[in-house]
């Protein structure tokens, strides 16, 4: 996978926001409280759905926020070329639908789960980032991810990260939102599939010659 740089405004639109918004969030406590993602509030005040979006231009501290930006950046520039080169025109637009939905696509699951916990809160760009990184895995399956100064094909990353993922979400400890970096990841598929379905013929084809 050759990364390059976006050509398009709001590619460095979303890093900014998303860098502004945190960096507000880390002082600011009441910003923070307003614009996290809480089941319970939202649940309990319809008003409060903004919370599905807010909450992904939010982080825990600088470690959390830049490996978001890191890996959006590193994919979402090349999936945002990718989109140009299969859906013409709406490229833009769709990239930017999957992102933003993405991040709300990736809490429904927990918000179900956790509509009535007035403990619980979430943060990050997490799902919304596993989406884009999951829409580049579904038409470039064989590329290479390095994870951890390993090399692996992105199809085999891909089906280790949702075994993980599924794996802590069962087991329901930590401050990590596990369900929406599963879920974010399978919507980030399904939504790119869903837009040009011939993607998960070539998918399935070029996963067996692969491993052929």
């Amino acid at each position: 996978m050759i990364l390059h740089l976006s050509d398009k405004p709001y590619f460095y639109i979303i890093i900014g926001l998303t860098l502004l918004c945190s960096f507000i969030g880390f002082s600011n406590r009441e910003f923070f409280d307003k614009n996290k993602f809480s089941p319970y509030a939202i649940s309990r005040n319809p008003k409060e759905w903004h919370r599905f979006i807010t909450s992904g231009f939010l982080h825990a501290d600088f470690m959390h926020l830049f490996l978001n930006m890191y890996v959006f950046f590193s994919f979402g520039n090349y999936l945002n070329s990718i989109y140009k080169i299969y859906f013409d025109g709406k490229g833009d637009l769709l990239f930017l639908a999957l992102y933003l939905t993405g991040i709300a696509a990736a809490n429904i699951p927990t918000f179900l789960k956790e509509k009535n916990n007035y403990a619980y809160a979430s943060i990050g760009a997490s799902g919304s980032v596993a989406a884009i990184l999951y829409a580049t895995i579904l038409i470039e399956p064989q590329s290479t991810i390095s994870m951890m100064g390993i090399q692996m094909p992105a199809i085999v990353f891909g089906a280790i990260y949702l075994a993980v993922e599924f794996f802590l979400s069962r087991r329901d400890t930590g401050r990590i939102n596990h369900d929406a970096h599963f879920w974010g990841a399978l919507y980030g598929f399904v939504f790119t599939g869903i837009f040009k379905p011939e993607l998960f013929l070539n998918f399935i084809e070029k996963i067996k010659i692969m491993f052929s």
